[in-house]
């Protein structure tokens, strides 16, 4: 925005909510259990934090988030791939950093962030044949 038109306005910065009051907002818009909601929320404020600026993504993805969970009627667990496919979705658009030939500057860190809090980041484990 032009200087002249900054210079006539009155700013005002508002941060996000506490986590609590994230937490329920978003399960008040979404219907989501709040141990779900809970899980959701923390996936979107660990990745505003490594943001720049600690700006997006914002409560309106753990809204979005969660009422997709919520009418799909599925949980938010790492081994669920379509939980991740949607933080995929709705949060790669926050937090990818891309060139200008749309290949992007580094990994996306949404897969290991959804691994990580929602608890679900082991790997599958090896079953051995048992002797006969």
């Amino acid at each position: 925005t032009q200087d002249a038109l900054m210079d006539r306005m009155i700013t005002m910065k508002v941060s996000h909510y506490d986590r609590e009051t994230e937490i329920r907002v978003t399960q008040a818009k979404s219907g989501l259990p709040a141990s779900e909601a809970a899980i959701v929320v923390d996936i979107v404020r660990e990745l505003r934090e490594q943001s720049v600026n600690h700006h997006r993504p914002t409560l309106r993805a753990c809204i979005a988030i969660a009422t997709v969970l919520q009418n799909c009627k599925i949980s938010a667990r790492a081994d669920n791939l379509f939980f991740r496919d949607i933080c995929r979705d709705i949060l790669d658009m926050d937090v990818a950093k891309v060139r200008r030939d749309g290949s992007s500057l580094n990994e996306s860190p949404v897969d290991e962030v959804v691994a990580r809090i929602s608890g679900r980041a082991r790997r599958p484990k090896v079953v051995e044949p048992k002797p006969v």
